[in-house]
């Protein structure tokens, strides 16, 4: 039966070419569309079954049938292939759970440029803080997951129009008309059907004024609900009036846990209106009053059907419609029951060929079949005679064919898991090794790329939702709502800068690696290479995500400290300027094993280039500056040294060393001079007829010449010293590593 959009019970436009006010005339014409899509969809649905069943464990052959053909005997087994395949096929999007730091980039129209990039980073992390709070979240994502994966289509639906939490169904759920193409604005009518509770329905309509307000059938539903608790076994003996069924609800009665427990079968139908607008309404799914009414209906409450449930596609099938697109279940079905027949055959041909098959002459011997022992020999009671038999060889006949089957599966999953690498025992040099792990990380990026469009529509329209200003804690997710706000607006983030959501430019964050921890770690690698071309801030992010994948974000500030944002100057670069005007001053300051060498090093050799350009312009007094350039040229040498011992700043290091030998250079000289200025003056103070101002005079000047002499002296030993360390200990890593090139690893 087909269920084309034709063959539906739409409203259309009058012989005047006058539109109808919805296209869905009344309930009853919605439970028959329901139906509709519902019997169109059996044969679908009983292949859908089998795959499930697979995936479950159903053994290959009917138990029933093989007991009543005397088979019972028989290996029916299944053998996990499918479940196997679809635990490393999810592997990937459970790995994006925790592999990014947030999930989504929220971005804001309110606020200066500056001011803009500090909301935008917090309310990111406050709203991705919300979503991995609900506790629906992680069960819903793995849901979601596995429809995509095992049968290529996965649906999220919002029951609410004011909730911004999802749900999550499959094609078991979800019906559409055939024939239509893969894309939410190409749908004109889709139903989904929802097993509730009692007290789940309740909450709807608990404000029966706003529930009144919002399109709610107040009146029906409290008739749903009457009629599901007096039907359950568990109400006899309590009243079915509806006051005392409300009482019992809120005083959180044990009958009405037990009551609510009654199963309530409900359909969402949304349809196109001809304006282009979306209607939701609500239905019992089977209703067999005279009277048949909406629980809820809404004309033209969403713009588009994205507005109201996001479809994930595995591809767009083999002529773009929905009903096409298989998934891993359907593309394996028959290599894996073909492969556990064959695996069962060979048990069966394993417990044969290692049993004795024995002929009794008649039902006597049978009966009377013993076997004797008498020392080193066997006997068999009369009437038994061991028959010989021919085996087939499974090694010939059974296995190829395994292998075969294996094989198509490999070729058939090769988008849903990395494939299988023969075994290799030669060594490998590490492009070799890095070239393995892109080719087998790479074919789940493009499944994990299908799954990241509708994942960015999906977070767009929870965004969206959260956003309202009328979001009230008593509407469903409003208590969620409220501490992001709360949150945010304690880390100084105005609500005018949430309100102001720029929902164009609302994306989810796609994992390093695409859900692949070699790809990512590859990335890393590929990365730290290049990483002096990063600036700052690029170089801190990327030593954080390392640090990160493997210890988590959560752990990760122990380690590496957040940036906060791209414009913004770093911590450390503060602290080096600070010092920059202390070691000018000429005294000496420690360096530390937590401080940012290569921000400390660019700050103190920019001040270093600044105070020797001053020298060569003659605008600096040549005594008064030199003590404070040899202060921090000492200081800048120790950040150097401990810089060159970053392997991911190796042409920075560098670059850094041969500046500061050149600026060495000067200010050595520029001391010397000094030195020899003071001694002159020493010479003069000396001299018979000088006053005895010109005496304190020399004394002075002798005093700071010895003082400036021991101290250059001091840290000239001293610089050499660390300079040959660290010339050393390059040299011994240079020497390792030609040594583990030689080795080709």
């Amino acid at each position: 039966m087909s269920s084309s959009t034709n063959d539906l019970l739409l409203e259309t436009l009058d012989d005047s070419g006058t539109p109808p006010r919805t296209r869905i005339k009344d309930a009853k014409s919605a439970r028959e569309i329901y139906h509709r899509l519902l019997k169109a969809d059996e044969q679908s649905a009983r292949n859908r079954a089998a795959i499930d069943e697979m995936f479950a464990g159903a053994p290959p052959y009917d138990d029933a049938e093989l007991r009543a053909t005397g088979q019972a005997a028989r290996a029916n087994v299944n053998f996990g292939e499918a479940d196997a395949l679809l635990e490393s096929a999810l592997s990937g999007y459970v790995d994006l759970l925790s592999s990014v730091e947030v999930l989504i980039n929220f971005k804001t129209k309110f606020g200066d440029p500056q001011e803009r990039l500090d909301y935008e980073d917090t309310i990111s992390e406050e709203i991705t803080r919300m979503l991995r709070g609900w506790n629906s979240y992680t069960p819903n994502w793995l849901r979601l997951a596995t429809h995509f994966v095992a049968h290529g289509v996965g649906f999220t639906y919002f029951e609410s129009d004011l909730d911004w939490r999802w749900r999550v169904g499959g094609w078991s759920d979800f019906l559409i008309p055939r024939k239509t193409l893969a894309s939410e604005s190409e749908i004109e009518v889709a139903c989904c059907s929802r097993v509730m509770q009692a007290q789940q329905l309740y909450r709807f309509i608990e404000d029966e004024q706003k529930a009144l307000e919002l399109g709610w059938n107040v009146s029906a539903v409290k008739k749903a609900i009457k009629d599901a608790v007096s039907n359950s076994p568990a109400s006899g003996g309590h009243s079915t009036d509806w006051e005392a069924i409300v009482r019992e609800m809120k005083s959180n009665d044990l009958y009405v846990g037990v009551a609510t427990s009654s199963e309530i079968k409900v359909v969402h139908i949304w349809n196109v209106e001809f304006d282009g607008t979306v209607t939701h309404s609500i239905i019992l799914r089977d209703d067999a009053t005279d009277k048949e009414d909406f629980l809820y209906r809404r004309v033209g409450k969403f713009s588009r059907m994205e507005q109201a449930f996001t479809i994930f596609t595995y591809g767009v099938g083999v002529n773009g419609q929905y009903h096409s697109i298989r998934g891993l279940g359907a593309k394996i079905f028959t290599e894996i029951q073909t492969s556990n027949r064959l695996r069962c055959q060979m048990v069966d041909g394993a417990l044969l060929s290692s049993s004795v098959i024995l002929q009794p002459a008649n039902e006597d011997a049978l009966q009377n079949l013993q076997l004797s022992y008498f020392g080193p020999y066997s006997i068999l009671s009369p009437g038994v005679e061991i028959q010989e038999r021919s085996i087939p060889n499974m090694s010939t006949s059974v296995l190829p064919v395994l292998q075969d089957m294996s094989r198509l599966i490999t070729n058939r999953t090769s988008g849903y898991q990395a494939s299988a690498t023969e075994v290799d025992t030669r060594q490998k040099t590490k492009y070799e090794i890095q070239s393995q792990q892109s080719d087998r990380a790479r074919l789940s990026t493009s499944a994990l790329s299908l799954f990241y469009d509708p994942l960015e529509r999906l977070f767009r329209e929870v965004v969206r939702r959260v956003c309202r200003r009328d979001y009230y804690p008593s509407e469903p997710g409003g208590d969620s709502v409220r501490e992001f706000k709360k949150r945010c607006f304690e880390r100084g983030v105005p609500l005018e800068a949430i309100y102001q959501v720029d929902l164009a430019r609302v994306t989810a964050v796609r994992a390093i690696g695409a859900g692949s921890e070699q790809m990512r770690q590859l990335t890393f690698d590929e990365f730290s290479q290049i990483a002096p071309a990063f600036d700052e801030f690029g170089r801190q992010n990327l030593l954080r995500d390392r640090v990160a994948a493997r210890i988590g974000y959560a752990n990760s500030d122990r380690y590496v400290q957040k940036p906060t944002s791209e414009s913004r100057p770093l911590m450390d670069e503060k602290f080096a300027n600070l010092e920059n005007n202390t070691l000018m001053a000429g005294t000496q300051l420690p360096t530390y094993p937590n401080d940012n060498h290569t921000v400390h090093a660019k700050s103190h050799i920019a001040a270093l280039s600044q105070g020797v350009n001053g020298l060569n312009e003659g605008a600096s007094d040549i005594a008064t500056v030199i003590p404070g350039l040899v202060a921090l040229l000492e200081h800048a040498t120790l950040h150097i040294e401990a810089q060159s011992a970053d392997p991911t700043v190796t042409e920075e290091a560098a670059a850094n060393r041969k500046i500061l030998s050149q600026l060495t250079e000067v200010v050595t000289n520029g001391a010397k001079h000094v030195q020899k200025l003071n001694e002159q003056s020493a010479n003069v103070a000396s001299e018979p007829g000088n006053s005895d101002q010109q005496s304190a005079l020399a004394s002075k000047i002798e005093e700071s010449r010895v003082k400036q002499r021991l101290m250059m002296e001091e840290a000239d030993t001293k610089r050499q010293i660390r300079m040959a360390d660290a010339a050393q200990e390059r040299a011994f890593k240079d020497a390792d590593k030609a040594q583990e090139i030689a080795s080709g690893v």
